[in-house]
């Protein structure tokens, strides 16, 4: 059996204040549309957690596998805590089934309001769309334009274009995130004239309107795994 030892509470990015029920989500690190749920029993260390066994959406309780890792996420009022993990091993502490895991890297903190802004440039195409009872998925008979993101959450993104677009304006927006095609309607929220020495440019802020849960589930797995990559670069650097 586990022997719990309390952590004294800690503050800003630390994953050791995390409170005992905290609710937790579960995937595979290739489908973030197979889910699994769970709550986190104790803190034992930065690297080590001890959680419930995981359930399905129906109920029933998940064996995961100890040769898989997957990714995990904290869901607390202060934000979202994301990490990978593994499985240490299963036990029984006091008829309570619980499993031991263990991260494989440092854990990121995404803030549940905005979502975590990924500084990033991607060529995109959108449409600027006056009917919004347009159904049309090619968008027929609009001009195409070209646009480049600056920076992208789960929300919203900053881009800059060419093209002349009111505020308050809405786009549809053409995204390639690793090979999917994210489709979406964005309202322009910002808008400010920058100089260019070839032709008038403009940069925006967009905000999603309407997007599934799997496009945004597609952002923030990009994101999360973008990040994981610079972290390890720039651990090698210091190194």
């Amino acid at each position: 059996m586990w022997t719990f030892k309390r952590k004294k509470e800690e503050k800003g990015e630390s994953i050791l204040h995390l409170k005992p029920s905290t609710p937790i989500e579960v995937s595979l690190i290739d489908d973030n549309n197979l889910v699994f749920y769970s709550k986190l029993v104790e803190v034992l260390s930065e690297k080590e957690v001890i959680i419930i066994p995981p359930k399905n959406n129906r109920g029933e309780i998940v064996k995961l596998s100890n040769n898989k890792q997957y990714k995990i996420k904290f869901k607390t009022d202060k934000g979202i805590f994301e990490n990978v993990m593994k499985i240490v091993s299963y036990d029984i502490n006091n008829g309570i089934p619980i499993v031991k895991i263990k991260f494989i890297e440092p854990t990121i903190k995404i803030q549940r309001r905005e979502g975590f802004r990924l500084n990033i440039e991607i060529e995109f195409e959108f449409y600027v769309i006056k009917d919004m009872n347009i159904e049309n998925s090619k968008a027929d008979g609009m001009l195409l334009c070209k646009g480049k993101t600056l920076d992208i959450s789960n929300g919203g993104l900053k881009f800059i274009s060419n093209k002349n677009i009111q505020l308050g304006d809405n786009i549809k927006i053409l995204l390639n995130i690793d090979e999917v095609i994210v489709e979406t309607l964005g309202n322009i929220i910002y808008k400010e004239e920058i100089n260019s020495k070839d032709k008038n440019m403009f940069s925006y802020k967009c905000r999603f309107d309407n997007i599934s849960q799997k496009y945004k589930e597609q952002i923030s797995k990009y994101i999360f795994e973008t990040q994981r990559e610079l972290f390890k670069k720039g651990k090698a650097l210091r190194n």
